[in-house]
């Protein structure tokens, strides 16, 4: 197992919000360190900082950017022989205002249009991660909203409780403080509430996912997510009571 890090801290200016998805109590046990990590935009790591996470076990990553975004930073794994990178954000689909008329007003509310959209996108990406022979980091750009909606539904999905998801999804926040001044000293009239991540948006998304289908393992299980890939996932993530 990998060194038991909550955050994994680089030179890089760009990343600022890696870290671990391990030491979490659950249905049956803790989330394993060193497993599944969640992360902003890999871009501007040092030769010994990639060297480091290949040798900590990283085999695959999970690259949830758009296509002009992965273009302007380019993957610091995509030519490794040891990381495999999938690129999935250009899969992904969001309703329309022209289907979908509830206005967006906060990150929650694109959350819940996200995953009533993209039900069978995300069992694809458990699958992935079930599948991955090593340590797997899922990220987009800051790491905070797609990498969020991910991250909370397979936290749910292990039974994590729903105060400690919530928790995760807000330390985006601090760790992107400084990314975040910068960005609004060039961007002054962005709308401040899509640089949050504010316990609010993810409390809608844990809200949506239990009124509407009885939590996240039934709206998996209503995308396609099969008994299989659950045990699969489990096996993966979680280290057993009995093991500790």
């Amino acid at each position: 197992m990998a060194k038991a890090l909550r955050r994994w801290k680089f030179e890089s200016k760009l990343v600022q919000n890696l870290r671990d998805l391990g030491g979490y109590a659950c249905h049956g046990g803790i989330t394993y360190y060193g497993v599944l990590l969640r992360s902003d935009q890999l871009a501007g790591l040092t030769d010994e900082d990639k060297k480091m996470l290949v040798q900590s076990g990283l085999t695959t990553v999970i690259d949830l950017r758009k296509s002009e975004e992965v273009e302007r930073f380019p993957n610091d794994f995509i030519d490794s022989e040891n990381v495999k990178v999938h690129n999935m954000e250009d899969s992904m689909k969001v309703k329309s205002e022209a289907t979908d008329q509830t206005k967006v007003t906060c990150m929650g509310d694109l959350y819940i249009r996200k995953l009533e959209s993209n039900g069978s996108y995300y069992v694809s990406v458990i699958d992935l991660i079930a599948n991955s022979p090593g340590m797997t980091i899922i990220h987009c750009l800051a790491g905070k909203d797609r990498t969020g909606i991910i991250a909370a539904l397979i936290l749910l999905l292990l039974g994590v409780d729903e105060l400690d998801v919530i928790a995760d999804y807000q330390v985006s926040q601090t760790y992107l403080k400084y990314n975040i001044e910068d960005f609004l000293k060039h961007n002054p009239d962005a709308p401040r509430y899509t640089l949050s991540s504010n316990a609010k948006n993810i409390e809608m998304l844990i809200d949506h996912l239990n009124v509407k289908y009885g939590g996240a393992l039934q709206y998996l299980n209503s995308h396609g997510l099969k008994k299989e890939q659950h045990e699969q996932i489990r096996n993966q993530l979680v280290l057993a009571v009995n093991e500790v």
